[in-house]
């Protein structure tokens, strides 16, 4: 059998491209305070356009982030990591205001995440 590399970018019958961006955040142990943030977004051939990262205070990274999701907002943003990852950025976007629309694959497992930008 011939197993071929997955490649969520390329054009197929069934779907057309997505801009593809991610992010990540680094804590102090499971479960601690955020470190740090990072994120890419890719271009339509798969290609990194743009990468950075963020240091500095918990607000102050969920704010760096937030603002290159709204830089990138016509990309579909994933998350390393989602559960772990979320938890970090939810709580920040209601404190701030930011109408959420989650959509849950199980009790606990967050499958989507709508925000209204800025």
């Amino acid at each position: 059998m011939k197993q071929t590399k997955y490649d969520p970018i390329k054009k197929s019958n069934r779907c057309k491209p997505e801009l593809i961006a991610a992010f990540d955040f680094e804590t102090d142990n499971l479960g601690g305070t955020l470190l740090m943030g990072q994120y890419a977004a890719l271009d339509l051939d798969g290609e990194v356009q743009d990468y950075g990262y963020f240091v500095g205070t918990p607000d102050e990274i969920l704010s760096e982030i937030w603002r290159v999701m709204n830089y990138y907002d016509s990309h579909h943003w994933v998350a390393h990591n989602a559960n772990y990852d979320w938890r970090y950025l939810l709580p920040w976007l209601d404190e701030n205001g930011k109408n959420l629309f989650i959509s849950l694959a199980t009790d606990t497992k967050i499958m989507s995440v709508e925000c209204e930008a800025v």
